[in-house]
């Protein structure tokens, strides 16, 4: 429910724990929905209490609240500013309630301009980003982790997005059947929500408390109200809590979901028909325990991200999509962004695959996951998670990865300690992979955390040997040792002429393992702050020295509006030095949506360095025909090359898909092919 700075990301990568792939000159970190800090806490309403309510008939779902269907809800109100605990101008009535088979929410959002209410969206399981939405976070474990909690947003114009804990695909039937209801009112809007239990990852039936918090978002006056504060660091620790709620024994524990698809059509590039059957097969093992099976998939239909021109000297990886890798994704994490042991990037094809993960306790989280391609390589892996707290954890796993063509094994091992639920805390990690032609090598952690208000910092000490190596991670950097650490302080102001201010300053110091001295050592500095008019700017600057090879860079970014993704533009400029050489980065991005539903996104990048230079140029558009069927289609041009694709969608409600994509959505070229998938539910 929150929104971290765009700079923060990238700084923080200098750290061990990084929570970014990308490389730490990348500016624009991830973008999720709160505002951050401001100096007062007079009025912090934190870890508030709310009484459970079981209601004798549900209520009717429709978007309009009646007084005599909510009157055995429990009634709470006064939201204040998420991290700063004041109220403010925009309040917030909820109603919330349960019985056997499902939990009731309404919220009442009144507004002074009831004909400024951004309502743009109303599309299930779409971004709702930019609009003005309601939010329910429900943790059945109160156990205050991201793992166990469950995000469920409503916009005002009926546009629906649920995060499961753990993830989940997006597919209607196996996300479950949840309803939302909206309408906008003379005095500002109203929404009603009905979350079945049996889609919800649920502790043994019993009175229970439920770790609940609500939020409402105000985007054109860039403002998230919470029920209860979080404070700048976002902390969940300070969520409330639902009281003495009755978790039922589920009637139905376990559901089988089977999904069919079919595909057929024509590749002109092999001069072959294509014709492909497989199965996707969901199995909850009880509320807890969730298990996935893929037949022969296809992710011809799956758009996949592209990676910007940035300034690098290391790999990248783009964002992972697929549904089945995406489902549970967060069981399977190990080694930090900085060297994760399992990127599942690495997995292009597969002829079967096979997952499980789920809670085995309130606080133990395990996850385990098999791919192969039949008579080629196969690749597998373990995680086990014990949390405490908020951010205190112990982790194990594995990875293994087998190719028989090439004759290589590959195995990884990690083993990870974080310690932090006051102002200081501590992480330590060990990892080891061994490998068939380059032997086994090690992976050392060891961090000191700081987190106090809106300041927050870590250093650490980091070392990699020469050839570590997970075949099926990332792990862009090795070979060195040395040191590393990020400060950061982000403050958020309800008055004057900025809404959010923050800095950033990150440093790394290490030397090669091989003798030869430096291996990468640098400093950098950010500040952001977005205007009252919604002008986001970003400023930044990096030394940076790879062995030898000196790079002296500043830049800037400029959104605007920044709030409205459907109405933005965007400017960035990165300039300096590189090896002695003149460098330099344009970027130029729109985003705009018509009053037509027509959607255009064109993103352009100019590169130079020296006398190279290198574009890359992106158009994206879509016409939305209504609530599941849509046209979209991409084109990426680099440099004297492009590839791109049309779709049709019939996609997103119960039952049979559609997808006719000419094309191929993640080919480096355009590839002269025609496709027609089916998706079918079996059971």
């Amino acid at each position: 429910m929150g929104r971290s700075g765009k700079i923060l990301g990238p700084l923080r990568q200098t750290c061990n724990l990084s929570i970014c792939h990308n490389d730490y000159l990348t500016m624009r970190g991830i973008v999720v929905t709160a505002l951050l800090l401001c100096s007062t806490w007079a009025l912090a309403e934190r870890n508030r209490t709310l009484p459970g309510k079981k209601l004798d008939s549900p209520p009717v779902i429709d978007g309009v609240i009646d007084a005599y269907e909510w009157g055995q809800a429990e009634k709470s109100g006064q939201f204040v500013h998420l991290a700063t605990g004041q109220r403010t101008s925009y309040d917030c009535e909820l109603y919330a309630g349960y019985d056997e088979q499902a939990l009731y929410f309404a919220f009442v959002c009144p507004d002074p301009r009831p004909d400024l209410i951004r309502a743009t969206e109303y599309r299930r399981n779409v971004s709702l980003n930019g609009n003005d939405n309601v939010i329910v976070l429900v943790n059945p474990f109160a156990t205050h982790q991201e793992s166990d909690t469950n995000e469920f947003k409503v916009s005002a114009g009926g546009g629906t997005r649920a995060e499961f804990a753990g993830g989940r695909a997006s597919k209607r039937e196996w996300e479950g059947e949840w309803q939302a209801r909206t309408r906008i009112t003379d005095a500002g809007w109203e929404c009603e929500i009905r979350i079945p239990w049996k889609i919800l990852r649920l502790p043994p039936a019993g009175v229970r408390n439920l770790e609940v918090n609500f939020g409402r978002e105000i985007p054109r006056e860039q403002l998230t109200v919470a029920w209860c504060d979080l404070g700048p660091q976002e902390q969940r620790k300070f969520n409330g809590f639902w009281l003495d709620v009755a978790v039922p024994e589920l009637s139905e524990p376990n559901p089988l979901l089977v999904l069919g698809y079919q595909t057929i059509g024509y590749d002109d590039e092999q001069r072959a028909e294509v014709l492909d059957t497989g199965l996707d097969i969901r199995y909850d093992i009880n509320p807890q325990l969730t298990s996935l099976a893929s037949i022969n998939p296809d992710f011809r239909n799956i758009e996949g991200s592209v990676l910007s021109l940035e300034f690098s000297r290391f790999e990248r990886l783009a964002e992972e999509r697929r549904p089945f890798f995406v489902e549970g994704s967060s069981a399977f994490r190990m080694g930090g962004m900085s060297a994760s042991l399992f990127a599942p990037q690495r997995i292009r094809q597969f002829d079967f695959g096979a997952k499980v993960f789920g809670k085995v306790s309130d606080r133990a989280l395990v996850g385990a996951l098999a791919t192969t391609r039949f008579g080629h390589e196969s690749a597998a892996a373990a995680r086990y998670r014990l949390s405490w707290g908020t951010q205190s954890s112990l982790t194990a796993g594995a990875v293994h990865f087998d190719d028989p063509d090439d004759n290589l094994t590959n195995t990884a091992a990690a083993l990870e300690l974080t310690q932090l639920e006051g102002p200081v805390g501590m992480a330590l990690l060990y990892n080891t992979t061994h490998d068939s032609d380059l032997g086994t090598a090690h992976r050392y952690d060891a961090d000191l955390l700081y987190r106090h208000g809106s300041v927050y910092g870590q250093v650490g000490y980091q070392h990699i040997d020469e050839n570590f190596l997970p075949r099926i991670g990332f792990s862009p950097r090795v070979g060195f040792r040395g040191w590393n650490g990020f400060l950061e302080d982000q403050r958020s102001y309800t008055a004057g002429p900025l809404s959010e201010l923050g800095f950033a300053l990150g440093f790394r110091d290490t030397q090669a393992l091989d003798g030869s001295g430096v291996y990468l050592r640098g400093i950098e500095a950010g500040v952001e702050f977005t205007t009252r008019s919604d002008l986001n700017v970003e400023t930044f600057a990096v030394r940076e020295d790879f062995r030898g090879e000196v790079a002296t860079l500043g830049g800037f970014e400029l959104s605007y509006p920044d709030s409205n993704p459907y109405h933005r533009m965007s400017f960035g400029y990165l300039f300096g030095d590189v090896e002695g050489e003149d460098y330099s980065l344009v970027s130029l991005g729109l985003q705009k949506r018509f009053s037509n539903r027509i959607t255009v996104g064109p993103f352009l990048q100019f590169e130079r360095e020296g006398s190279t230079t290198r574009t890359q140029h992106i158009l994206g558009a879509s016409y939305e025909v209504d609530r599941y069927r849509s046209i979209s289609g991409r084109a990426v041009v680099r440099d004297d090359k492009w590839s791109g694709y049309l779709s049709f969608r019939y996609s997103g409600n119960l039952g049979v898909e559609y997808y006719l994509v000419l094309g191929d959505p993640n080919a480096d070229s355009f590839q002269r092919r025609l496709i027609l998938k089916v998706v079918f539910p079996v059971r």
